[in-house]
């Protein structure tokens, strides 16, 4: 299935891989070679490809993530057992929390929760 048949917003980079442009400041087409798993993140190690600076408009940084569009946490009512997610601060309500759980927010599942009040 192509996802661009009918997307007008991309273009083809030199090595053949499409991008977005709408919306986009840039792109950078690497190959990994190597990873490591951060807890929250993972890093990726890679050469780069290609690459190229299509607007010079400042993008959402990390710092403007977790100040400004990052849910913060609510506040729970005393005595209740709640989990929270250690990814987005998403509040799930409950003595356990099921192992198939996913967080409605982030997506992402159970396992980056964790018990914050009994």
């Amino acid at each position: 299935m192509d996802k661009f048949a009918d997307y007008t917003e991309c273009k083809r980079s030199a090595n053949g891989l499409y991008y977005v442009t709408a919306g986009t400041n840039g792109y950078i087409s690497a190959v990994i070679e190597q990873s490591a798993d951060l807890g929250s993140h993972t890093m990726f190690i890679a050469a780069v490809e290609d690459m190229e600076v299509l607007s010079d408009v400042p993008s959402a940084t990390y710092a403007y993530y977790q100040s400004d569009i990052k849910p913060k946490p609510e506040k729970v009512a005393a005595g209740k057992t709640v989990w929270r997610c250690t990814v987005c601060g998403y509040v799930y309500e409950g003595e356990d929390i099921p192992a198939d759980f996913i967080c409605p927010l982030c997506k992402h599942p159970a396992s980056d929760f964790e018990k914050v009040m009994q």
